[in-house]
């Protein structure tokens, strides 16, 4: 009997538990949208369409901007091109090393086989 008046009691205790944490939940404001930011939009430009359009040509308003495009591609273009005309150097170079290298144990070779005829 002492059980089931326990048992009552924490029934109770549960009820009024659920009660106030129901309330606690009622009361308390939502967050809502308190986290979420602003969506922006995005800028829209309205393109420039070229009746007569050149490939290769610098549309450019501003002629300092487009001149120094200009000079900074070429810059690129002489760049990439002595790095080439180094690259054919340094292969040149090996190849006539490698050579002299190959000549010299050739050199070598024979004269130990000079040697151990000899023998």
């Amino acid at each position: 009997s002492s059980y089931a008046s326990e048992a009552k009691k924490l029934g109770e205790m549960a009820t009024t538990l659920e009660e106030i944490i129901l309330e606690c939940k009622m009361s308390r404001p939502s967050l809502g949208n308190a986290f979420k930011e602003d969506v922006k939009q995005v800028k829209q430009f309205n393109p420039r369409f070229e009746e007569d359009y050149v490939a290769g040509k610098d549309y450019d308003i501003d002629r300092d901007r487009s001149e120094r495009k200009r000079l900074r591609r070429e810059l690129k273009r002489e760049r990439r091109g002595a790095m080439r005309e180094l690259r054919k150097d340094n292969k040149f170079l090996a190849t006539v090393k490698n050579k002299e290298t190959d000549a010299q144990k050739e050199e070598l070779q024979k004269k130990y086989n000079k040697q151990f005829h000899f023998l």
